[in-house]
């Protein structure tokens, strides 16, 4: 879980780091404009992944999918400008999600 959450920063952050540096060489506001869907695929997956070793029981987790099949409505459906507030969001909610698993993974007595 530990080596899903440095990952995952790895997802979340480069898109920060190229935007920063898009200052500098313009280029890379495309690069840094391209990689959130790279994010978001890779966050819905691993989701999915612990939802089901969870047996589909975690609140936090279905708060995640709820909101997620929401944003893709609202995107279809609606012109909300404020909609791309919601791909962040999501992204620094389920970090905080993986955060909390790898730090109880590290608690949890190891079962032969």
């Amino acid at each position: 879980m530990k080596n899903i959450l440095h990952l995952n920063y790895f997802f979340v952050g480069t898109p920060i780091a190229l935007a920063l540096l898009g200052f500098i060489y313009n280029p890379l506001w495309f690069i840094a404009a391209i990689i959130p869907i790279f994010t978001g695929f890779f966050q819905v997956i691993w989701a999915i992944c612990l939802f089901i070793q969870k047996d589909f029981k975690d609140v936090f987790l279905s708060i995640y999918f709820i909101v997620t099949i929401l944003f893709f409505l609202l995107w279809i459906n609606t012109s909300w400008q404020w909609i791309w507030a919601l791909p962040p969001l999501l992204a620094i909610y389920l970090t905080a999600i993986l955060f909390v698993e790898a730090k109880n993974e590290n608690h949890e007595p190891n079962h032969p």
